[in-house]
């Protein structure tokens, strides 16, 4: 009795068994299994949101060392983590107010990571973050994927003027904000995207409040005050100006801000 109704069946789903008859391994037992338990796992909500969470965390981590002299490791990493983080971007459909924050993150801090390598959904991803940070986020949240998109679009697709509309929606909403690294970065990113389309004193003009704003703050302005710096050399040097009016224009910028 225990052989029938316990051993055989126990092998038979849960043991790869070899049929004599066929010549072939059964796994359709262990097939039947495998799906029931996804199933299963994939539509329990705390497994969604530990799952965001462990590997927001892992896309975090990884974007930020790509930029450093870990990038061999951290490339090797994203390799091996790429099915997990793709999942991951998918997820951002059924996200919820819990668990929608870990999004935004993403999208703040791995905008170059996710536009370079994971583009071929980038654009559902985005847009469904727009929706959530509309949904359940704050100003700030709304301002950072408006400017995730606007990069999307001014150095991905090549689509100007849409970036430029996404850039203006992020200013819209942190103007008031003076002294902000927001602010400063839409500045940033709005002259780069006005240089693109060949208006090189309005650039200028961008990048000038941009540096504004940085060159006088602390450490967590610095990569955006490095970035103006040289989308400013970028501009002057298409206008024919030589490197000290470039130097005399960063002697003035402080007091210029029109």
């Amino acid at each position: 009795m225990v052989m029938e109704e316990t051993l055989r069946p126990v092998c038979k789903r849960h043991i790869l068994h070899y049929d004599r008859n066929t010549k072939r391994f059964g796994i359709q037992g262990i097939l039947r299994e495998c799906i029931k338990s996804f199933y299963i796992i994939e539509n329990l909500p705390e497994i969604r949101r530990r799952y965001i969470q462990i590997f927001s965390v892992v896309m975090t981590n990884i974007s930020k060392r790509l930029n450093t002299y870990e990038y061999t490791n951290a490339m090797a990493e994203y390799f091996i983590e790429q099915p997990n983080l793709q999942k991951l971007m998918m997820e951002v459909e059924n996200t919820a107010q819990d668990n929608y924050k870990f999004f935004i993150e993403m999208v703040t801090n791995c905008t170059g990571m996710i536009e370079h390598f994971m583009s071929g959904n980038v654009e559902v991803f985005y847009g469904h973050c727009l929706k959530a940070a509309e949904m359940y986020g704050q100003d700030e949240d709304r301002e950072s994927v408006n400017i995730a998109v606007g990069s999307l679009y001014t150095n991905t697709t090549g689509d100007l003027l849409g970036g430029e509309t996404h850039y203006k929606a992020a200013f819209d909403i942190v103007e008031h904000n003076e002294r902000s690294l927001l602010l400063a970065t839409v500045y940033q990113r709005l002259g780069w995207n006005t240089l693109l389309q060949g208006q090189t004193t309005g650039a200028i003009r961008y990048f000038k409040k941009s540096l504004a704003i940085t060159v006088t703050s602390g450490e967590k302005f610095k990569l955006i005050a490095v970035q103006s710096l040289s989308s400013m050399g970028i501009s002057l040097t298409l206008l024919g100006l030589f490197p000290h009016l470039f130097h005399m224009i960063l002697f003035q910028v402080t007091e210029s801000v029109s």
